[in-house]
């Protein structure tokens, strides 16, 4: 996982906490960093899943596009103007909307429980700094 500027490396905010308890100590700090340890690796092991799963998805898409008469085209991330070269457009239902909005719902759902675990681990952290 690359770190942008102004991510915090929980690995060297950890290591710090743990010198810091060996200075002063603190009751049950070392369980505490231990445990926070061990949950930012689960969670850093299920962003790497998920990033996998969303390059396999992908190939999979385009996969589908192709055969379904879509003409790929490469485009630049940042580029969000383009748009896609269809030759055909196949039809969608409104069954196929249904499916697709569900979809939409699971993966927001997801992502909310993702984000409400990294925040307890930033909480968990902030009060370990204190």
């Amino acid at each position: 996982m690359a770190k942008e500027k102004g991510d915090l490396d929980v690995d060297v905010l950890l290591e710090g906490a743990e010198k810091l308890c060996n200075v002063y100590p603190i009751s049950n700090a070392n369980e505490r960093i231990a445990q926070m340890r061990e949950r930012y690796e689960q969670l850093a092991t299920n962003i790497a899943h998920y990033e996998d799963r969303v390059a396999r998805n992908a190939m999979q898409l385009d996969t589908m596009y192709q055969r379904k008469g879509y003409e790929r085209i490469d485009v630049d991330e940042e580029d969000i103007t383009a748009e896609p070269i269809i030759t055909h457009a196949p039809i969608m239902t409104k069954e196929d909307l249904v499916n697709e909005e569900q979809e939409i719902r699971e993966l927001e759902q997801r992502k909310r429980g993702l984000e409400d675990r990294v925040t307890g681990m930033e909480r968990d952290l902030g009060g370990l700094m204190r």
